[in-house]
C-alpha cells in the first residue's frame, strides 16, 4: 500500500490554527507535567534514600526518559513555532519530539505496568493476572514500535492514516487501556481485602486505594481518548495534546504511589507501603497494639496487686 493513500479519513487539518492549537497545547501541558514530575522525584529522592537499588534505578530510568521525552519536544516546538514559523506544513510534520514520543512513552508505560505486574503477583499471589498484564504490556510496546516505525517512515500527519497506522494506534492504545483497569481493579481489591481492624492502618489503605483507582483510572482516559482522536474522523488533531502527555500520566502516577509510603511512616511507623509492604505494616500495627494492650493489662494488675497489699 502506498504510504500517500490514506485508506480513511482523518483529522481535520485543513486549517493551520485547528492543528497549531493542539499542538501547542500538548507541549505546554507535557512541560506543565515535567515540572510537577521533577519535584515528586526531588522528594522521592530525599526520602527514600534506603529504598531498593532496583526500584531507584526504575524511577531514575523513568525520570531520564521523560527529560529526553520533553528536551526532544521543546527542540521540535522551537522548530515549528520559531524556525519555521509561517509555514503550514510544519505544523503536520513529525518532528524530533513526534519521532521520539512513541518509544520513550513505551519504555515509561511498560516500566510502570511491569512495576505493577510484580506487586501484584507478590500481593495476590497468582501468576495469571501478572502474566495477562505483561501480555498486554508487550502488545502495547509491539504498536508503539510500529508507530515509531510509521512516524518515520511518511514523516507528515497528511501520509499518516493508512490501515497499518490505524491498526497500531488500536494495539497501542487498547492494551494500555485495558492492562491500566486490570491493574487498578486487581489492586484495589487485592488491597482492600487487606483491611485491618486498625483505624491507622485502614486510613493509610483508604490512602492507597485512592490513588491506585486515580491514577489508573487517569492513564486509561488518557489512552483511550488518545485512540477517539485518532480514530474520529473530521476533527482537529486533539490526539496530539492527549499524545503528548501520556508517558506523564504513568511516570507520575509510578512517583505519586511511591511517594504516599511519607504518610504510612507518619500514621503507622512504617517506611514502606507498595503490595507486600502493606501487609507488613498492618501486621506491624497489629503487633503495637497487642503489645500496647498487654502493658495496659500488665499495668492494672500491678496496681491492683498494690491496692490489695496496702490494705492487708
Amino acid at each position: 500500500m502506498a504510504d500517500n493513500v490514506a485508506t480513511f479519513p482523518g483529522p481535520d487539518i485543513s486549517h493551520p490554527s485547528g492543528v497549531a492549537g493542539p499542538l501547542l497545547l500538548g507541549y505546554i501541558l507535557n512541560a506543565v507535567l515535567f515540572g510537577a514530575l521533577t519535584v515528586q522525584v526531588s522528594s522521592y529522592s530525599t526520602t527514600f534514600m534506603r529504598d531498593p537499588l532496583l526500584l531507584q534505578c526504575l524511577v531514575y530510568f523513568v525520570y531520564a526518559a521523560e527529560v529526553a521525552q520533553t528536551v526532544t519536544f521543546l527542540i521540535g516546538a522551537f522548530s515549528t513555532f520559531v524556525y519555521d514559523f509561517g509555514q503550514p506544513r510544519a505544523l503536520i510534520e513529525f518532528n524530533i519530539g513526534w519521532l521520539c514520543l512513541p518509544i520513550l512513552s513505551s519504555l515509561v508505560e511498560a516500566a510502570a505496568q511491569l512495576l505493577y505486574a510484580y506487586r501484584i503477583k507478590v500481593l495476590t499471589g497468582s501468576k495469571k493476572i501478572p502474566t495477562v498484564v505483561v501480555t498486554l504490556c508487550a502488545i502495547q510496546f509491539i504498536g508503539m514500535v510500529g508507530t515509531t516505525i510509521r512516524f518515520a517512515t511518511v514523516r507528515g500527519v497528511d501520509k499518516y492514516f493508512t490501515v497499518a497506522s490505524y491498526v497500531l494506534a488500536g494495539l497501542w492504545e487498547i492494551s494500555s487501556a485495558v492492562c491500566d483497569l486490570i491493574i487498578a481493579v486487581v489492586m484495589s481489591w487485592s488491597l482492600h481485602t487487606k483491611r485491618s481492624t486498625l483505624l491507622a492502618t485502614n486510613n493509610v489503605v483508604a490512602k492507597v486505594l485512592r490513588i491506585i483507582v486515580w491514577t489508573g483510572s487517569f492513564s486509561a482516559t488518557i489512552a483511550i481518548l488518545t485512540l477517539l482522536f485518532t480514530w474520529i474522523p473530521g476533527i482537529p488533531p486533539y490526539y496530539m495534546t492527549t499524545g503528548s502527555i501520556i508517558s506523564k500520566a504513568y511516570s507520575t502516577s509510578i512517583m505519586a504511589l511511591l511517594n504516599s509510603r511519607s504518610q504510612s511512616r507518619k500514621v503507622i511507623g512504617v517506611d514502606h507501603l507498595a503490595s507486600e509492604d502493606l501487609e507488613f505494616a498492618a501486621a506491624e500495627s497489629t503487633r503495637r497494639d497487642e503489645e500496647r494492650s498487654k502493658m495496659t493489662t500488665t499495668t492494672q494488675e500491678e496496681r491492683h496487686d498494690q491496692v490489695a497489699n496496702e490494705k492487708a
